[in-house]
This record gives C-alpha cells, sequence and structure tokens, in this order.
C-alpha cells in the first residue's frame, strides 16, 4: 500500500511538472504571436517590440545612465529635467557624434533665447558628458526609447519606457 501512495504521489508530482511545463510553452507561444502582431504596427518596421526576453530592462538602464543629473537635482521638477535630458541624450547618443551634436544644436538654438549664450554652451557640455558616459556604460544597447513616463512620489521615482530591439 505504501509502495502504491508513492508511485501515486510521483505521478502526481510527474503530472505537475508536466502542467508547468506546458504552461511555460502556451506563454511563450502567446509572447511570440503576440509581438509578432505588435510588429506589424510597429513604428518602424524593421524593428520588434522589446519584451521579456531582451537583455535587461531599459528604464533601469536610463536612470543608472541618468544618475549624474538626478543627483545634482532638487526637488521633482529637477528630477523631471534630468531624467528627460538623459532620455534625449540617450537617443541622441544612438547616432554618430557629429550627427547628435549637429541635432543637439538645432533643438538648442530652437529652444534657447540667443541671448542667453551660457546656456547653450551648458546643454552642449552636458550633452559632451552623458555621450561619453552613454558609450562607456552602454555602447551595445541600440534600444531607442519611444515614449516615457516619470512618477514621482515622496521621494521616490518611477520611470517607464516604451522602446524596440533593433533587428538584427
Amino acid at each position: 500500500m505504501n509502495k502504491d501512495k508513492q508511485r501515486n504521489a510521483m505521478k502526481r508530482h510527474q503530472a505537475e511538472k508536466d502542467q508547468a511545463a506546458a504552461m511555460r510553452e502556451k506563454v511563450a507561444k502567446s509572447r511570440t504571436s503576440a509581438a509578432a502582431v505588435q510588429c506589424q504596427d510597429a513604428p518602424f518596421p524593421d524593428q520588434v517590440p522589446i519584451d521579456a526576453a531582451a537583455p535587461g530592462k531599459l528604464s533601469t538602464a536610463v536612470l543608472e545612465y541618468a544618475d549624474p543629473l538626478i543627483e545634482s537635482a532638487q526637488g521633482d521638477d529637477e528630477i523631471h529635467k534630468a531624467i528627460s535630458i538623459a532620455v534625449l541624450s540617450w537617443n541622441l547618443s544612438l547616432l554618430p557624434k557629429a550627427e547628435a551634436r549637429a541635432e543637439l544644436q538645432q533643438l538648442v538654438a530652437s529652444a534657447v533665447d540667443s541671448a542667453d549664450g551660457g546656456l547653450d554652451r551648458d546643454l552642449l557640455a552636458i550633452f559632451e558628458m552623458m555621450y561619453s558616459r552613454r558609450q562607456s556604460l552602454f555602447a551595445d544597447d541600440h534600444r531607442p526609447v519611444l515614449n516615457y513616463e516619470i512618477t514621482v512620489t515622496d521621494n521616490s521615482y518611477h520611470l517607464e519606457v516604451t522602446s524596440v530591439v533593433p533587428a538584427v
């Protein structure tokens, strides 16, 4: 009788393992088909939406990248600005340096009053620092930030990003 209980327990255990494996396979298939459907609507046809198989959360990488700017920020508004500058720098850093610098100069020229010449130099200096930081820490991460949302509550903040993984 004791051996029958052991056999039944082993059969139940094996059935549970099989059921879990089947569930994992089903989830993997649904992710793949969902990614394929989303890919048809992706903003860039040669890229696919990011999924759980990606090498790490882009939001975590961007926050690490933004750390020097965030550390100097005082208050919620400055944290928002620091992360926004980091996101802009992250995306510009995907371009060759000369092209990224030209894009930034156009952005600065359209956003900054020409009478305030010091601010544009400061922004360019911040960009240079962030470009170098990106190349040293995240040179192999080619995911652009398509959209982001910053939530700041009680001295903590959360960054949620939308991105794509470039096709290889």
